[in-house]
């Protein structure tokens, strides 16, 4: 009887821990009355994570705490900027990653080949957007920062370079899908629309 409840308890848990981001996660909408905002939405595929490394396990002295780190699983990627502008990776921008996941709190659940962990589950994952890579179109890199912690997710861009030095993006993500708003995002062709 009590292996039952304990399995209920974990699927529970475990469902709730799924869940979180979509009920957080809410559609930006930029503000109607400023014409410098745009809306800012992205696509991507998730690819399976092939250089998955242990950056720390736990052991005696802090057995609470899991860190992983891993680079680039991402494969088709597409910006679309005011809802007309359209950007592809491999064709406008070449992209570059770094991941890490830290779980806190034994015991630790793993999903999908990451650990769970019972009190905190942090993803960081620190990106780069290089436009400068493909001649022909916007010149500069913008460096962005995706924050999971517990749940609530956050994307902003951090710095930019070249045309791109301005740019300010803020927004959300579910599943694959970013949406939010952008301001200084260049007006340059090049762009497929």
């Amino acid at each position: 009887m009590n292996k039952k409840i304990l399995v209920l308890v974990v699927g529970l848990l475990v469902l709730s821990i799924t869940l979180t981001p979509f009920a957080l996660a809410k559609p930006w909408e930029y503000p109607k009355n400023n014409d410098n905002f745009e809306s800012y939405y992205v696509e991507h595929e998730n690819l399976p994570v092939t250089d998955l490394e242990v950056e720390y396990k736990p052991n005696e002295e802090n057995p609470n705490v899991q860190v992983y780190r891993w680079g680039d699983n991402i494969g088709d990627y597409e910006i679309v900027i005011g809802g007309v502008k359209h950007y592809f990776r491999g064709i406008d921008f070449a992209y570059e990653q770094d991941c890490v996941w830290t779980a806190i709190g034994a015991p630790f659940i793993n999903i999908g080949g990451v650990p769970m962990g019972s009190k905190s589950n942090i993803w960081r994952i620190e990106y780069k957007f290089d436009f400068s890579a493909f001649e022909g179109g916007i010149d500069g890199t913008l460096e962005m920062l995706f924050v999971y912690n517990n749940g609530i997710l956050s994307i902003r861009s951090l710095r930019g370079t070249g045309d791109l030095q301005n740019v300010q993006i803020l927004a959300t993500a579910v599943l694959g899908v970013h949406s939010g708003v952008v301001i200084g995002w260049p007006n340059i062709p090049g762009a497929t629309t």
